[in-house]
Protein backbone atom coordinates (compact mmCIF):
# COMPACT_ATOMS: atom_id res chain seq x y z
CA UNK A 1 0.00 0.00 0.00
CA UNK A 2 1.06 3.12 -0.83
CA UNK A 3 -0.28 6.88 0.65
CA UNK A 4 0.06 10.11 -1.80
CA UNK A 5 2.52 12.43 0.37
CA UNK A 6 3.13 9.82 3.26
CA UNK A 7 6.85 9.44 4.61
CA UNK A 8 7.40 6.17 6.32
CA UNK A 9 10.43 5.42 8.41
CA UNK A 10 13.48 3.54 6.65
CA UNK A 11 12.07 0.29 8.51
CA UNK A 12 8.52 1.21 7.97
CA UNK A 13 5.89 -0.62 5.12
CA UNK A 14 2.79 1.54 5.48
CA UNK A 15 -0.28 -1.22 5.59
CA UNK A 16 -4.00 -1.14 6.18
CA UNK A 17 -6.66 -3.62 5.74
CA UNK A 18 -8.85 -3.05 3.78
CA UNK A 19 -13.07 -4.38 2.49
CA UNK A 20 -14.68 -4.17 -1.00
CA UNK A 21 -18.77 -2.79 -0.33
CA UNK A 22 -21.65 -1.98 -1.91
CA UNK A 23 -23.73 1.72 -1.07
CA UNK A 24 -25.63 1.35 2.39
CA UNK A 25 -22.72 -1.05 3.89
CA UNK A 26 -21.72 1.78 6.73
CA UNK A 27 -25.45 2.24 7.46
CA UNK A 28 -26.36 -1.68 7.40
CA UNK A 29 -23.67 -2.24 9.88
CA UNK A 30 -24.21 1.07 12.16
CA UNK A 31 -20.68 2.74 11.34
CA UNK A 32 -21.13 6.36 11.37
CA UNK A 33 -19.85 8.88 8.46
CA UNK A 34 -17.65 11.65 10.03
CA UNK A 35 -17.24 13.01 7.17
CA UNK A 36 -16.81 13.17 3.66
CA UNK A 37 -19.29 10.99 1.20
CA UNK A 38 -20.41 7.59 1.78
CA UNK A 39 -20.20 5.23 -2.06
CA UNK A 40 -22.93 5.28 -4.31
CA UNK A 41 -24.15 3.41 -7.44
CA UNK A 42 -22.14 6.04 -9.40
CA UNK A 43 -18.92 4.44 -8.21
CA UNK A 44 -18.70 2.09 -10.77
CA UNK A 45 -15.38 0.25 -13.32
CA UNK A 46 -16.29 3.64 -15.17
CA UNK A 47 -15.85 6.28 -12.46
CA UNK A 48 -12.48 7.29 -10.91
CA UNK A 49 -11.20 5.05 -8.01
CA UNK A 50 -12.45 6.30 -4.78
CA UNK A 51 -11.72 5.07 -1.17
CA UNK A 52 -13.12 5.22 2.27
CA UNK A 53 -10.65 5.50 5.08
CA UNK A 54 -11.29 5.10 9.35
CA UNK A 55 -10.37 7.23 11.80
CA UNK A 56 -7.00 5.13 12.72
CA UNK A 57 -5.87 5.56 9.28
CA UNK A 58 -6.79 9.54 9.11
CA UNK A 59 -4.56 9.88 12.03
CA UNK A 60 -1.88 7.30 10.94
CA UNK A 61 -0.93 8.46 7.67
CA UNK A 62 -2.42 11.97 7.25
CA UNK A 63 -1.65 12.77 10.89
CA UNK A 64 -5.02 14.62 11.73
CA UNK A 65 -4.94 16.35 8.23
CA UNK A 66 -8.21 16.52 5.99
CA UNK A 67 -7.93 13.35 4.22
CA UNK A 68 -10.60 14.03 1.55
CA UNK A 69 -9.11 14.06 -2.23
CA UNK A 70 -5.95 12.95 -0.87
CA UNK A 71 -4.97 9.44 -2.83
CA UNK A 72 -4.12 5.83 -1.92
CA UNK A 73 -2.94 2.85 -3.97
CA UNK A 74 -4.60 -0.08 -4.30
CA UNK A 75 -3.84 -3.11 -5.83
CA UNK A 76 -1.81 -0.95 -8.37
CA UNK A 77 -4.32 1.41 -8.25
CA UNK A 78 -4.50 5.25 -7.45
CA UNK A 79 -8.09 5.63 -5.21
CA UNK A 80 -8.83 9.34 -3.84
CA UNK A 81 -10.36 9.37 -0.71
CA UNK A 82 -13.83 10.59 -0.52
CA UNK A 83 -15.17 10.23 2.99
CA UNK A 84 -14.16 9.04 6.93
CA UNK A 85 -15.89 6.70 9.24
CA UNK A 86 -15.37 6.10 12.70
CA UNK A 87 -13.36 2.94 13.47
CA UNK A 88 -14.86 -0.15 13.83
CA UNK A 89 -14.13 -3.97 14.96
CA UNK A 90 -13.50 -5.91 12.02
CA UNK A 91 -12.44 -9.26 13.17
CA UNK A 92 -12.86 -9.38 17.26
CA UNK A 93 -14.48 -7.27 19.99
CA UNK A 94 -11.47 -7.14 22.16
CA UNK A 95 -9.20 -5.79 19.02
CA UNK A 96 -7.37 -2.07 18.95
CA UNK A 97 -8.70 0.39 16.38
CA UNK A 98 -6.54 -0.38 13.39
CA UNK A 99 -5.99 1.36 9.70
CA UNK A 100 -8.83 0.13 7.53
CA UNK A 101 -10.48 2.02 4.38
CA UNK A 102 -13.17 0.43 2.13
CA UNK A 103 -13.57 0.55 -1.39
CA UNK A 104 -16.84 0.07 -3.86
CA UNK A 105 -17.14 -3.31 -4.76
CA UNK A 106 -18.42 -2.20 -8.19
CA UNK A 107 -14.30 -1.22 -8.91
CA UNK A 108 -12.70 -4.04 -7.46
CA UNK A 109 -15.23 -6.89 -8.20
CA UNK A 110 -13.89 -10.00 -4.97
CA UNK A 111 -14.47 -13.01 -5.90
CA UNK A 112 -16.57 -13.75 -3.14
CA UNK A 113 -18.61 -11.07 -1.89
CA UNK A 114 -20.36 -11.48 1.76
CA UNK A 115 -24.09 -10.40 2.52
CA UNK A 116 -24.66 -8.15 5.57
CA UNK A 117 -28.54 -8.01 6.16
CA UNK A 118 -29.33 -5.78 9.35
CA UNK A 119 -32.56 -7.57 11.01
CA UNK A 120 -35.09 -6.90 13.70
CA UNK A 121 -36.74 -10.41 13.51
CA UNK A 122 -34.93 -13.37 14.22
CA UNK A 123 -33.28 -15.81 11.29
CA UNK A 124 -35.31 -18.63 11.70
CA UNK A 125 -38.11 -16.09 11.31
CA UNK A 126 -37.07 -14.65 8.09
CA UNK A 127 -34.83 -17.47 6.60
CA UNK A 128 -37.29 -18.55 3.57
CA UNK A 129 -38.03 -15.44 2.83
CA UNK A 130 -34.01 -14.20 1.87
CA UNK A 131 -33.69 -17.63 0.47
CA UNK A 132 -37.09 -16.93 -1.47
CA UNK A 133 -35.16 -13.06 -2.85
CA UNK A 134 -31.77 -14.46 -3.47
CA UNK A 135 -33.65 -17.57 -5.65
CA UNK A 136 -35.16 -14.94 -7.47
CA UNK A 137 -31.94 -12.71 -8.15
CA UNK A 138 -30.32 -15.92 -9.31
CA UNK A 139 -31.63 -18.90 -9.48
CA UNK A 140 -28.28 -20.60 -10.07
CA UNK A 141 -27.25 -19.49 -6.59
CA UNK A 142 -25.86 -22.00 -4.47
CA UNK A 143 -27.45 -22.12 -0.49
CA UNK A 144 -25.03 -24.10 2.29
CA UNK A 145 -25.71 -23.47 6.19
Amino acid sequence: MAVDGYEPQSNEEPSAEYNEVRPGYFATLGIPLIFGREFSRADDENAPRVAIVNQTMVARYWRGQDPIGQRLQVKGNWAQVVGVVKDSKYYSLEETPRPFFYVPLRQYFAIEPDIHIRMTQPLQTIQSALLREVRTLDPDLLYTK
